[in-house]
């Protein structure tokens, strides 16, 4: 299955950003799919298909992606669909699965 892997600089919250202390987060965009991102094996940041996320994939793709630091194309790449498959999957159950708690742990804070 082909994807496009791009690199952008992450930031853990303002003040990272603020002074400049970014890391290089590697963002594999999978057409029709989602975006899945990470900045090593240890460090799995997020998978999303969320609308937004992948029109800005689309647009790191093509050159055109305006942020702090930039993108950078890596190319296009073969993987195996299998794996594919399988990340796309635990993350959109990931995904559902916060969803679900978040309304539930705010449910619960009203209760209290």
């Amino acid at each position: 299955m082909k994807a496009h892997k791009y690199q952008i600089k992450a930031y853990e919250g303002v003040m990272d950003w603020t002074h400049g202390m970014g890391q290089t987060q590697d963002r594999l965009y999978i057409p029709g799919q989602g975006v899945f991102a990470y900045r090593s094996k240890e460090q799995i940041d997020f998978f999303s298909d969320d609308k937004e996320v992948i029109a800005e994939a689309e647009q790191a793709i093509k050159g055109t992606l305006n942020i702090e630091g930039g993108a950078k194309y890596l190319g296009e790449i073969e993987l195996p669909e299998d794996a594919i498959l399988r990340v796309v999957s635990a993350g959109k159950s990931l995904s559902q699965a916060k969803t679900i708690f978040q309304e539930s742990a705010r449910t619960l804070v009203d209760l209290l």
